[in-house]
């Protein structure tokens, strides 16, 4: 792509190899610098790898959420909607989760589907961003029957 500046940019999925094969992150998103040689794309002109930034001249969005670097995220399920940082196994066709009913509190109607069918289980997932990272959750549950 080209930006406003007329320089190019190749956006592109990898993964941050670490210690082992491991990629706890999974793909990514990432994007590099191109320049054009004889009509042929060079990506990442003068790296061997990725770099964590490039210089780049662009407008930020106005957020007080980080999306990059080393950034801490907690939710309070404080906001009448689901953060849109969330993401679900396949696309839910109806509402089995809900942050309205009681401030500070996300409820999860567990749902029959499993992960090996094709429908969409009662599943809220957050990508990993960052290869050390941990989660926190506090949960109360009660079983109305059993089989």
């Amino acid at each position: 792509m080209q930006a406003a500046d007329g320089k190019w940019w190749a956006v592109f999925l990898g993964c941050r190899p670490y210690e082992g094969d491991f990629y706890n992150t999974g793909r990514e998103t990432f994007m590099a610098p191109v320049e054009w040689k004889d009509g042929w794309p060079i990506i990442n002109p003068g790296f061997a790898a990725v770099q964590g930034a490039y210089p780049i001249k662009a407008k930020m969005l106005k957020t007080t959420e980080r999306f990059s670097g080393n950034y801490y995220f907690k939710d309070d399920f404080d906001n009448t909607t689901l953060n849109n940082r969330y993401n679900f196994l396949r696309t839910p066709h109806t509402q089995w989760y809900d942050c309205t009913t009681t401030p500070g509190t996300l409820s999860i109607a567990l749902q029959p589907q499993t992960c090996s069918w094709k429908d969409n289980p009662a599943m809220i997932c957050f990508r990993q961003p960052h290869v050390k990272g941990y989660a926190v959750t506090a949960m109360n549950f009660t079983a109305t029957a059993c089989k």
